[in-house]
């Protein structure tokens, strides 16, 4: 059995390790799409894979595991050819590990809050500033954080760049970044955005936020 990845384009999170998979240039990973907008994470059969009912999943033999972080380091540590997105040595690691966990405790969670309170209102709605400052706050730290590396983690390209850079592009649909603010994530953003696999991954999912966004605010 091979590598079997369960998601949905429309989540920052899948396309952070669809990503990864196009870095390291996998081929024949099976892509089992998962109707997210439509209760597809809560059904007994999906369930049964991952009773946390969130994408992205894989299941890799008698490996079933789930968080994108957690499935991008172990991608890498198994697939790749190199270590350069996931570095073995202790110090580039923790450097990963940390931006890693600033995505999902400050960027991430900024984001999920938000895009929340704006898709299950009743009613066209605005973004919610008092709502929105701890994702605000996340862009601050990020723009600091980007003042001495060229990327998240250091001066190459990791799997945080990956997650990082996911997340902002849907965050960003509803929230941009200001310039003369955020100038150093702008330019990092862009970095990204230039590599070669970035729009053929990302485009789709990032459309269809849009789509959702544009029936949802005022």
């Amino acid at each position: 059995m091979g590598l079997k990845l369960y998601g949905a384009e429309i989540s920052p999170c899948v396309r952070a390790v669809l990503l990864t998979i196009e870095a390291l240039e996998l081929k024949g990973v099976e892509f089992v799409d998962v109707d997210l907008l439509n209760g597809g994470t809560q059904t007994a059969a999906f369930s049964a894979i991952n009773p946390l009912q969130k994408v992205p999943t894989i299941q890799d033999g008698d490996l079933i595991l789930w968080d994108s972080h957690a499935i991008n380091a172990y991608i890498v540590s198994k697939y790749g050819k190199t270590d350069s997105l996931y570095p073995k040595d202790p110090k580039k690691r923790a450097l990963v590990d940390a931006m890693n966990f600033f995505d999902t405790g400050f960027l991430f969670a900024g984001h999920d809050v938000v895009i929340k309170s704006i898709v299950t209102s009743p009613t066209p709605t605005s973004v919610d500033s008092q709502i929105a400052k701890p994702l605000e706050e996340a862009y601050a730290y990020l723009n600091t954080i980007l003042e001495k590396r060229a990327y998240v983690a250091g001066s190459q390209l990791t799997i945080a760049d990956f997650s990082i850079a996911t997340t902002l592009s849907s965050s960003t649909s509803y929230l941009p970044l200001t310039p003369g603010k955020h100038d150093k994530v702008r330019a990092w953003y862009q970095t990204i955005k230039s590599l070669p696999y970035f729009a053929k991954v990302n485009a789709a999912g990032l459309k269809q936020v849009k789509e959702v966004l544009s029936k949802k605010l005022a």
